[in-house]
């Protein structure tokens, strides 16, 4: 049985890159159609009721990942920018 089903997803959530990257990595056998809109893109899965609902579960997962992978970066950004200064000092007060 073929179905169809639909996802929107916000352009203020997620970049065009890393969207794009997620899109490339459903299975080529489930027929896909991105469409843009100003403010979100809207990702068409359309195939075997089976095939769609696994292809729609991983970008699901994919995209919860992307989200989660953001926020360790933001709440980190400080810490590693302090790490990062300190290595540069002391390589520099060693020169």
């Amino acid at each position: 049985m073929n179905e169809q089903q639909s996802l929107q997803i916000d352009k203020s959530d997620i970049d065009e890159i890393n969207f794009r990257k997620l899109v490339y990595w459903i299975d080529e056998s489930c027929n896909v159609e991105v469409t843009e809109e100003k403010s979100f893109w809207m990702i068409s899965f359309s195939g075997d009721t089976a095939l769609v609902e696994r292809e729609i579960s991983k970008f699901n997962k994919a995209l919860n990942d992307f989200f989660l992978r953001r926020k360790v970066s933001d709440e980190t950004a400080q810490l590693r920018e302090k790490i990062i200064i300190s290595a540069l000092n002391r390589v520099a007060s060693d020169a």
